[in-house]
């Protein structure tokens, strides 16, 4: 393969990270052609000279300054007032490094296109503006163009009248819920894409939404090409979470809300080899898909002589961060997987980050409860520590230790006579990060 990584001498951050880039490359890769191009070789000297020496120069002796010139280029109305000017300063270096990308023929030029991903042509942001843009923006709409902004750290933004179309301001977020919809790019489902309202002439798209795909940007043909690699923002390497790969196609269609597709892709496992254990789980997970109204433990038939929690109706449900969730993880921007995961996977439980509150109605009818309780696997490393509590009518029945890092706690609860259940999550001290607590297969028995 032909790699060419082209690099800006002035000052030392682009040079290292392309230095950084061409030995990872060249150490997994050692039969691989990986070469550096400095673009300042391309201009006059003139332009070399203002560019090289003044911007070292600036940040060295005056940073304020640059910082003021910094933020001033950050005005969409002085990039097109200066865009004009630009473009005929640089046009001649252009050339010159179109003709040299044409003569190394990088694998860029040469790959087949297919494996890129999804085309989008390249288009001025507007007849003002010649900045890097595409067709459509993320609420799926075509024809307003998005600025292609690498260097904004969100999804993106949307100018305020696709923002209202985007999120309903008239309805609150529920206690405890981090409320985001989903975004739409060409015709395709973003769930947790993190949008802002910018009051300028376009719409955008940051370094988080690109982030979810393989980009390949072909500037000399116009061209974006995104291929796909997660549903939700991009993992964060750090945070490990168990695998359960009989479910991967599964586990997709959930974090879409497809319903249909979830369906088929249960109907494959049950059709296959799958365990008896993936399979249950991959049901349960089918299930939290379903709307219909869950039953309180009090109004099962006597026939029933065992369930699990995350089968029915809560009373109350109360979480610290995003919202309560049985049988899955809440859909969120930190881990992509919705499996129930300490350690191990489990199929039934319930989302407790602290500060937590579950309550149920039992009406005397049932006898005993049994399960484990212990912090999601991601967050074991991080979490400053919970208690797990158990109360039967308002009273403390169970308080587990503090529980930190990959420990597990069990009970075995006296339900006999008891009206009210309550399984509460406390914070262990006065911080709460990482704090993802997780009731893990609680089982009420007759």
């Amino acid at each position: 393969m032909r790699i060419l990584i082209a690099t800006i001498t002035a000052g030392g951050g682009h040079l290292q990270a392309a230095a950084a880039l061409q030995e990872a490359w060249l150490e997994s890769h050692p039969k691989d052609v990986v070469e550096r191009l400095d673009l300042l070789t391309l201009f006059s000297p003139l332009h070399r000279k203002i560019y090289s020496e003044g911007y070292v120069k600036l940040i060295a002796h005056a940073p304020e300054v640059w910082g003021m010139v910094f933020n001033k280029m950050d005005n969409p109305t002085l990039i097109r007032k200066l865009a004009r000017w630009k473009s005929a300063l640089g046009s001649n270096s252009s050339r010159k490094f179109a003709r040299l990308v044409k003569k190394f023929a990088p694998d860029a030029e040469r790959a087949d296109k297919k494996i890129w991903g999804k085309a989008f042509p390249i288009v001025p942001l507007n007849s003002r503006d010649p900045r890097p843009a595409v067709g459509e923006n993320l609420l799926g709409a075509h024809g307003p163009h998005s600025l292609i902004d690498s260097g904004c750290d969100a999804d993106g933004w949307l100018m305020p009248q696709f923002f209202r179309q985007w999120t309903n301001q008239a309805v609150p977020a529920a206690k405890g819920e981090a409320r985001s919809p989903a975004g739409m790019f060409d015709g395709e489902k973003y769930p947790l894409v993190s949008l802002r309202a910018q009051d300028v002439e376009s719409d955008g798209i940051g370094i988080r939404f690109l982030a979810r795909h393989l980009v390949t940007l072909n500037f000399p043909n116009r061209t974006m090409y995104l291929q796909r690699q997660s549903i939700g923002p991009l993992p964060d390497p750090r945070l490990k979470t168990t695998r359960m790969e009989p479910l991967d196609n599964l586990i997709m269609a959930v974090i879409l809300e497809d319903v249909a597709s979830a369906q088929s892709e249960l109907s494959k496992i049950e059709r296959s080899d799958a365990s008896q254990f993936a399979t249950s789980v991959a049901r349960k997970l089918v299930a939290t898909l379903d709307d219909t109204p869950k039953p309180a433990p009090a109004d099962l038939p006597p026939e029933v002589v065992e369930v699990p929690l995350g089968d029915v109706h809560p009373e109350l449900a109360e979480v610290g961060w995003l919202k309560p969730a049985a049988n899955r993880i809440p859909l969120n921007g930190e881990i992509e997987s919705p499996l129930l995961d300490s350690g191990k996977i489990y199929a039934t439980g319930l989302f407790a980050h602290a500060p937590s509150r579950y309550v149920y109605d039992l009406r005397g009818q049932w006898k005993t409860l049994r399960g484990e309780a212990g912090l999601h696997t991601a967050f074991q490393p991080y979490a400053y520590g919970i208690i797990f509590v158990i109360k039967t009518d308002g009273k403390e029945v169970f308080r587990s230790s503090v529980v930190r890092g990959s420990e597990l706690v069990r009970y075995d609860v006296d339900l006999t006579g008891v009206k009210t259940l309550e399984l509460i999550v406390d914070q262990a001290a006065e911080q709460n990060g990482g704090n993802w607590g997780l009731w893990l297969d609680p089982i009420l028995s007759r």
